[in-house]
């Protein structure tokens, strides 16, 4: 369901917990080019950039941010 709400964009960054054949294909079919770190069991290793790979941490930083305690 949360792949049928991505917005439009030219890579999607993920988690290895979400290197699936399944999910890729899905984010393909959007036109957007999955950059997920291939699990360490995967046979055929996929295309993965770690230079792109690191806007990711950034982003899941903000998520990390909580507002200081006492202050709304």
């Amino acid at each position: 369901m949360l792949l049928e709400r991505l917005p439009q964009c030219n890579v999607l960054h993920a988690d290895k917990g979400y290197d699936s054949d399944a999910i890729r294909r899905q984010v393909e079919n959007r036109g957007a080019m999955p950059n997920i770190p291939p699990k360490a069991n995967r046979r055929w290793k996929n295309c993965f950039s770690p230079f792109l790979y690191r806007n990711r941490n950034a982003i899941e930083g903000m998520f990390r941010r909580r507002p200081p305690v006492g202050k709304p």
